[in-house]
């Protein structure tokens, strides 16, 4: 056995080892002095602690214990068992909720709304304006990206998109004379 085995030294002096580990740990109590002191000290606390006894409560403790709980319960039993701030913060979280998703909906619903006018009304008004020009629909090349995007920033333009749509002044230009 070495000195640091300090549990095997509580257990010799309460009594609580096998009597082959008792045996070791007697022969090293023996040789170390410094181990002796330590299992006199457990002893010593063991006698201490026998004798002394816990204070009894006084005859008003349970009454004021019972109080207490009381009052923390009621306390804690806001609104459906909740505490007054669990509902504060449930309350404000429901309403940021609430109008983050109303922000989200409109903001999706104006996207929809500009990037349907403008992708339906530009390139169609676009390809009929040429076609009416004599172009066959064979000539009629599609929309660059580029240009796309500079319609989609142009959108004040499409506002009144009823009177551009009827609008066909390419229609009315002379054609040119084949020679």
């Amino acid at each position: 056995m070495n000195c640091d085995a300090k549990e095997k030294l509580f257990s010799y002096a309460h009594q609580m080892l096998e009597p082959a580990e008792a045996e070791e740990v007697c022969l090293h109590l023996a040789k170390c002095a410094q181990c002796g002191q330590v299992v006199e000290a457990y002893r010593k606390l063991d006698l201490a602690l026998d004798d002394w006894t816990a204070p009894e409560p006084s005859p008003w403790f349970d009454a004021r214990v019972r109080s207490r709980l009381a009052a923390s319960e009621k306390a804690k039993s806001g609104f459906l068992g909740f505490g007054r701030l669990r509902v504060l913060a449930v309350s404000v979280l429901s309403v940021v909720l609430l109008v983050a998703g109303f922000i989200a909906l409109r903001q999706r619903r104006a996207q929809d709304a500009s990037g349907s006018v403008a992708s339906r009304s530009l390139p169609q008004a676009s390809q009929a304006a040429r076609q009416s020009a004599g172009a066959t629909e064979a000539q009629v090349q599609p929309l660059p990206a580029e240009e796309e995007l500079k319609m989609d920033e142009n959108l004040s333009v499409l506002e009144d998109y009823d009177m551009l749509a009827n609008f066909e002044v390419l229609s009315e230009l002379p054609k040119a004379k084949d020679n």
